[in-house]
């Protein structure tokens, strides 16, 4: 294939229904590289060409601007305008604006991730000492500042935001430009995701996303920005500081989250969040902090359905069964996960503490139905209790429930008749150590 005007593609590619033509595009468009950019579609032929210019919504849901090490930049700065024109002048945009100059290179990372990265050439101090840290968070101030059109007058037509500047926030390059175009108007932004977007203090005076009014999905990672989050029409919230949180001072949340059915939190206790005394709608609660939200403790969720938990250096779930407000007999599932980056040793006897939590919690989930884990110490743990409990005591904890190893992506269902024999072979099939001292045996109810 060499152009849209002379092509030497077969005719079966070049009289393919518009339909299956669009199937093909937003395929296409899901794995696109800078490389293999989704401007390659036009130099199939020129039905293809036609078709994809004449398709704005391709155009406007993939405004994907990853950039790093050069030629990124200088390659978006050629690309982008020609891409927001072929958005057509009403199509809602989709934007997704990321630095990944600072991310170390990992075997799991997409090649879209993967093409801003200079792999060969990585050293352990990350982007900082490279001269291309500063020419890529310019640009992606002046990419924020095309997108948003004159005077932001291409906001209105913003539907979605991912925006995540790297993880170097001393670097203030175009602080204020960023800030400027992040304080217009958006009245039809639905989802918004921020991740490591500090401003500098000279922007505090700039609020940023002031009229939101559509959002319903806002997720906060690692963010130190001016922004007052309306909880009023917010369906699905994730608001993540990490242990400490000192970089959440600038955060205000307002109204009330009558309609939240997912929130996920990771809080610093000083963070006050308006949570109102009963949130009916809340199906889905993640936590993944060393303790709980001061905020939990005062409102009902009475329709909670799944628990998510990420475990590190305290007994969240003996946490979580303090908390009086929550009706477990309503929990369907629940979540565990060991926060990889915590140290093993921050737990004294943790397998000790969590068995305990486990077994307590297992006892008051009365219609819980499954058990999802991922890592082999918490999933070691839990097969350790199964194992020492009596058959009698172990019958009403485990009958009708299925347990999901999430690290291999294996599910076993219990039926309640499962003995000593069954919990060994399926502790020897996923390669778990059974210990004795993991739970008293003075400690185990032979009867529940």
């Amino acid at each position: 294939m060499t152009t849209a005007n002379k092509s030497n593609a077969p005719k079966s590619v070049l009289n393919i229904p518009f339909d299956v033509l669009e199937q093909i595009f937003m395929h296409y468009s899901s794995n696109e590289t800078i490389h293999h950019p989704l401007e390659t579609l036009l130099l199939v032929s020129r039905s293809w060409n036609a078709a994809a210019t004449n398709y704005p919504t391709l155009w406007a849901n993939n405004l994907k601007i990853h950039v790093g090490h050069e030629p990124t930049t200088r390659i978006w700065k050629a690309r982008l305008p020609r891409r927001l024109a072929r958005c057509g002048p009403l199509a809602p945009l989709s934007i997704d604006v990321q630095n990944h100059l600072d991310v170390p290179p990992v075997e799991s990372i997409s090649t879209y991730e993967r093409l801003s990265r200079d792999d060969e050439d990585d050293d352990s101090d990350g982007g900082d000492a490279c001269e291309c840290v500063h020419p890529a968070r310019e640009f992606i101030a002046q990419a924020l500042e095309t997108l948003a059109g004159p005077k932001g007058a291409l906001c209105v037509r913003w539907k979605s935001v991912k925006l995540d500047l790297g993880h170097y926030p001393w670097i203030c390059v175009g602080d204020e430009r960023i800030a400027q175009t992040l304080s217009y108007s958006m009245p039809s932004l639905e989802n918004l995701v921020l991740q490591n977007v500090h401003l500098s203090d000279e922007c505090t005076n700039v609020q940023v996303f002031p009229n939101t009014p559509a959002l319903t999905a806002v997720s906060l990672f690692h963010c130190d920005i001016p922004v007052h989050i309306n909880l009023d029409t917010i369906m699905r919230a994730s608001l993540v500081w990490g242990p400490f949180g000192e970089v959440a001072h600038r955060f205000k949340a307002v109204g009330q989250p009558s309609q939240m059915q997912y929130l996920h939190l990771n809080l610093p206790s000083t963070l006050q969040l308006p949570l109102q005394n009963t949130l009916n709608n809340l199906r889905c609660l993640c936590v993944d902090a060393g303790s709980i939200p001061d905020a939990l403790y005062t409102c009902k969720m009475p329709n909670l359905t799944r628990l998510e938990l990420k475990l590190n250096e305290g007994d969240l779930l003996s946490q979580m069964l303090r908390l009086n407000n929550v009706h477990f007999g309503t929990l369907r599932s629940i979540s565990l996960t060991w926060d990889q980056l915590c140290p093993a040793y921050v737990w004294p006897r943790p397998e000790h503490d969590l068995s305990k939590s486990l077994l307590e919690f297992l006892r008051r989930c009365s219609h819980l139905e499954r058990v999802e884990i991922e890592g082999k110490r918490i999933l070691g743990i839990f097969v350790n209790l199964l194992w020492q409990l009596s058959n009698e005591a172990r019958k009403p904890l485990i009958r009708g429930r299925s347990l999901l190893n999430l690290d291999r992506n294996l599910m076993v269902r219990f039926n309640g008749n499962e003995d000593i024999e069954f919990i060994e072979q399926l502790a020897k099939d996923w390669n778990l150590e059974l210990l004795n001292d993991s739970l008293s045996k003075t400690e185990v109810p032979s009867t529940l």
